[in-house]
């Protein structure tokens, strides 16, 4: 199964490192090099992954990962080559699902992994518990024909 992701990032180079780094994935990559057009890009394409950069040229990524994060349903990666523990807990706070310094690129594969990994566990976790809210749902309506005709 191939994965479909969406690279943000404004240096050419960083966005070479990048789909260079994802290469043990099975990965169609596709790449922006501002947030402009992020939200119709992602509108025509689902993805199964965005990478942002944190700084961008006409955004921060931190806006950026919390605008995609309301309006899509797609795990977020904030990269960047600025940054610290201060910076990963906002990306995180945006709603990214984790954050990665570029000089870490190596264990962006497993990092893409284990979000993913997280995402699927979440959607499934979000099936259960709505199913059971509707058999649960379905007994207290029984319970209560039962009552009435008592």
């Amino acid at each position: 199964m191939s994965l479909k992701i969406l690279v943000i990032d404004d240096d050419k180079v960083d966005r070479m490192a990048i789909k260079k780094s994802l290469e043990p994935l099975d990965v169609e990559v596709v790449e922006l090099s501002s947030g402009h057009r992020v939200a119709e890009t992602m509108e025509k394409t689902e993805f199964d992954c965005v990478l942002v950069d944190y700084l961008l040229p006409d955004v921060s990524g931190i806006d950026l990962a919390a605008e995609l994060n309301e309006n899509f349903d797609t795990p977020i990666i904030v990269v960047t080559g600025q940054g610290d523990e201060l910076l990963a807990v906002k990306a995180l706070k945006a709603g990214a699902k984790d954050y990665l310094p570029k000089n870490c690129l190596e264990i962006l594969p497993q990092t893409v992994t284990a979000v993913l990994r997280q995402y699927q566990n979440q959607q499934l976790l979000k099936r259960h518990q709505a199913s059971l809210s509707q058999n649960l749902m379905k007994v207290n309506q029984e319970i209560d024909a039962r009552i009435k005709r008592i």
